[in-house]
């Protein structure tokens, strides 16, 4: 199995080897975030203009979570496409795979979070457990043909055999990422316009979550390839035609 500093390089090397394309399907995160920068004060407190009724506040939060939710869904779905099919460039087939899989990951992503509050309820190590036994769940909906329950139970069969292993692999990568973002948040601070500052930060938050989706896929290949005894993939990054 490779080491999480290998899987890393390579989810660095299939970000440079077409950036323009990644940059593009990264865009409905970054209109979410530039609306969120709008309607939010410097504290993270809504601020809602004009004089909305209560209820119309709690509508409008509802849908900014909605689209929150669907720009993510999207976004990390086409990148995860993007790495695992680099001969292709990311079309509207993709786009279409993505949507016809939106209820079916709804209702797994509600399942999933049953039962890591349930562990996380009854004691810390259950929920961290449930955690990683779900956490492929999403890209076993993406590229397999099981749903619901059975997608759970693929995601585990696929944890259980290097349990450890997964746990050291995304802890590594989660500090080496919360590394990068506490810099940047460090160096932006020193420019002297908020615009400047978020324009800095946004660029350089939307290049690790690339690599970071890159990575999580990549980790998913490597534990499905081991548990059932296939062959350790190679990343390859041949040329492809980017999105118009």
């Amino acid at each position: 199995m490779k080491s999480a500093s290998t899987l890393l390089g390579e989810a660095w090397r299939g970000f440079t080897a077409n950036p323009k394309q990644l940059f593009i399907l990264a865009l409905p995160l970054v209109v979410m975030d530039v609306l969120i920068a709008f309607i939010t004060d410097d504290k993270g407190s809504l601020v809602i203009p004009g004089n909305l009724s209560q209820a119309m506040e709690f509508a409008l939060l509802g849908l900014i979570l909605v689209g929150v939710f669907l720009a993510s869904f999207l976004t990390t779905s086409l990148i995860t496409y993007a790495y695992a099919e680099p001969e292709r460039a990311v079309s509207m087939d993709h786009l279409r795979r993505v949507t016809s899989r939106l209820l079916p990951l709804l209702w797994v992503s509600l399942l999933s979070t049953i039962v890591m509050l349930i562990g996380f309820i009854l004691l810390i190590i259950p929920g961290i457990y449930a955690m990683l036994a779900l956490m492929f769940t999403t890209y076993v909906i993406l590229f397999e043909d099981a749903r619901g329950i059975a997608a759970l139970k693929v995601s585990h069969s696929y944890m259980k055999k290097a349990r450890t292993a997964l746990g050291l692999k995304l802890l590594f990568v989660f500090i080496i990422m919360f590394a990068i973002t506490a810099a940047i948040s460090f160096l932006g601070s020193f420019f002297p316009h908020q615009a400047a500052e978020f324009i800095f930060s946004e660029v350089l938050t939307v290049i690790v979550n690339i690599v970071l989706f890159g990575y999580l896929y990549l980790l998913y290949r490597e534990f499905k390839n081991y548990a059932v005894g296939a062959p350790t993939a190679t990343t390859s990054v041949p040329a492809r035609t980017p999105v118009a």
